[in-house]
């Protein structure tokens, strides 16, 4: 499936209160580029230079904030 596939869709799909964590790499350039927010709501997390911070980022924005939903976007090396 091609990136600008997945962040139309994920584009589409986010609840108005959403976070998006994105690793380093890639995930990052295609989320950064390709991923739009349409809700003031919204909020963005990205690594810079730390291949694998996505994930426990992602875990951590849940626990501080487990009432609004989390997504994590990782990949290569991730």
């Amino acid at each position: 499936m091609r990136p600008e596939r997945i962040c139309a869709e994920l584009t589409r799909w986010l609840p108005a209160d959403a976070t998006v964590v994105a690793d380093t790499g890639f995930a990052s350039q295609w989320t950064s580029q390709l991923l739009q927010l349409r809700h003031p709501g919204q909020q963005f997390l990205r690594a810079v230079g730390s291949l694998g911070w996505a994930f426990p980022a992602s875990l951590g924005a849940k626990c501080a904030r487990g009432d609004r939903p989390v997504v994590c976007f990782s990949g290569d090396g991730g």
